[in-house]
């Protein structure tokens, strides 16, 4: 096959439906390529180039589904004039499957966690209200209102929200490091958490507290 050949096949599979770009590489680079990852030129010891013409084509992901390629695999396996089609699919999609467990335990595991969050925060509140008895219905005999003797609770479970979030910061902050540490040995990747991450997790952290809090109140102090 020819380089123009060649360079019309790129564009009729940068034309199917899902192939986001497609990158030629002719025997020139492919010869480049082959030294750069061997150290050595191929046409030092046979004297004809013998690394074929290839293509690299990267694909489109539409939405949050699962990531499908055999279909454009099969639509460039039909094109006359493709020898042979290498992909990861089957890799691809096991990656996806343990994603989406990955996905659905986390969901499962933040939920039990939150549930048990707002009881240990509802219990404290409770422990409170009953050790403080005495001194709440005094505030009540000297005319407080409820809102006035509502409002600390609410304020206490808010801030051992924020406490226990602002804890659980420094503890990911720590792991994010020593993680670092342990990946940069095998791979030069770096984690980094993103500001809007953490201040998200304050402010679920208070929720939670406050929802815990508001519960415990609502029900020991109407």
């Amino acid at each position: 096959m020819s380089k123009r050949d060649a360079l019309k096949l790129v564009e009729d599979i940068g034309s199917i439906e899902g192939v986001r770009n497609t990158t030629f590489i002719d025997k020139e680079n492919a010869t480049r390529i082959f030294e750069k990852q061997f150290g050595e030129n191929i046409l030092d010891y046979i004297d004809r180039n013998p690394l074929p013409m290839s293509c690299v084509v990267n694909v489109n992901r539409t939405g949050d589904f699962e990531l499908d390629i055999f279909p454009i695999v099969k639509k460039i396996n039909a094109l006359e004039g493709v020898d042979n089609v290498e992909h990861q699919g089957k890799l691809i999609q096991r990656i996806e499957d343990y994603h989406n467990r990955f996905t659905k335990l986390f969901f499962i595991c933040s939920i039990i966690i939150i549930g048990i969050t707002i009881t240990i925060i509802y219990n404290t509140i409770k422990l409170t209200i009953y050790a403080k008895k005495d001194l709440i219905q005094d505030l009540h005999i000297i005319g407080a209102t409820n809102t006035f003797v509502k409002v600390p609770f609410l304020i206490e479970g808010v801030l051992q929200g924020l406490i226990g979030s602002s804890v659980a910061f420094v503890f990911l902050s720590i792991a994010l490091k020593i993680g670092n540490g342990l990946i940069s040995q095998f791979a030069a990747i770096t984690i980094r958490m993103d500001p809007a991450a953490a201040s998200v997790m304050l402010l679920i952290g208070i929720l939670i507290s406050f929802i815990g809090s508001f519960l415990s109140v609502s029900r020991f102090l109407p």
